[in-house]
């Protein structure tokens, strides 16, 4: 195996990630400093750790390539996320200073509903869980398979060890603050590797007139009411 500058810089975000979800997330005492880290976050922090969130695996792997395969007609219905992310911040969120003193939502919905619901919403959650972490083990496997030749399984694996070493014993602070490394990365890295590319084509106005004659990128054409791609685009937009 041939340690290059992409191994290298992927080793050491690796690294950085481990050694600071076990450094933030040491002396916990008890399960509300695990769960909740006693809410002694900033709002910046906060609105960090979301957007490193959001932005994960999926997002990678499947959002960018489906917005250049299909174009608006993906676009328009992944638009729903950020304002679904909207309309909890102003209208769910405020509502929901009862529940601050609860660990989990599975906690929150037995307070209200009773132990039977209570249990329906752990295991509910945790099968949702369960899904968006796994696409999250697979992308960093498959970048962990390219860059050293490992093994689907055991690049999986490692990356799963490293991601649940520090969550399991450092708690909610643990993945907070490597989040915001994750979001100043993400921040820094995505930008100059846009301008790198830009800065390669020999004619970028290309990709202008890619987008200007591509019908999939056409608004006139996709805001067709008669267009029923759109209908079916305004429809799953509704639903997330």
């Amino acid at each position: 195996m041939a340690l290059d500058i992409d191994s290298a810089i992927f080793i050491t975000f690796l690294g950085i990630n481990l050694v600071l979800g076990l450094f933030y997330g040491r002396n916990i005492k008890n399960i509300s400093e695990y769960a909740i880290g006693n809410k002694k976050f900033s709002t910046g922090t906060i609105a960090a750790t979301i957007i490193a969130t959001c932005i994960g695996g999926g997002f990678f792997s499947g959002a960018i390539t489906e917005a250049y395969r299909q174009g608006l007609y993906f676009i328009i219905p992944a638009l729903g996320e950020p304002l679904a992310l909207i309309l909890v911040g102003y209208f769910f969120a405020p509502r929901m200073a009862e529940f601050l003193g609860n660990l989990s939502v599975a906690e929150a919905m037995g307070d209200l509903y009773g132990q039977n619901v209570r249990l329906i919403t752990a295991i509910m959650g945790s099968f949702l869980c369960i899904g968006i972490v796994a696409l999250q083990f697979k992308v960093s496997g498959t970048i962990l398979q390219l860059f050293f030749g490992a093994s689907s399984f055991y690049a999986v694996l490692a990356s799963a060890v490293i991601v649940v070493l520090y969550s399991s014993f450092g708690g909610i602070r643990a993945i907070t603050f490597t989040d915001i490394i994750q979001f100043f990365t993400f921040g820094t890295i995505i930008p100059v590797i846009t301008l790198v590319i830009w800065g390669t084509l020999s004619n970028p106005q290309n990709i202008i007139q890619t987008f200007s004659e591509n019908p999939l990128f056409d608004y006139q054409q996709v805001f067709d009411f008669s267009n029923p791609r759109f209908c079916t685009s305004s429809f799953l937009l509704l639903f997330f």
